[in-house]
């Protein structure tokens, strides 16, 4: 039974560490595309704000549209973008 409860919590133990070091992956991809964008925006648009219109949510479910408004000012929320 000892052996089986170390087994296991060593298993626990690498599938939780294993899913720390994907959030933190993510986490920095997040970060790096963020200032990828806001470097590329500040070289392009000579200080003018990006616009970004979407349309269509009327069309989706309401729980889904404010989702994707979610996702959206998650990932581009970065200075001179406007949607």
């Amino acid at each position: 039974v000892r052996e089986a409860i170390v087994g296991v919590t060593k298993g626990l133990t690498d599938v939780f560490e294993n899913e720390v070091d994907e959030y933190q992956k993510k986490k920095k991809s997040i970060s790096e595309f963020r200032q990828s964008l806001s470097e590329f925006i500040a070289s392009t648009n000579k200080g003018k704000p990006l616009i970004f219109i979407v349309d269509e949510l009327d069309r989706c479910r309401p729980n889904y549209a404010v989702s994707i408004l979610e996702q959206i000012k998650h990932f581009f929320s970065v200075s001179n973008i406007v949607f």
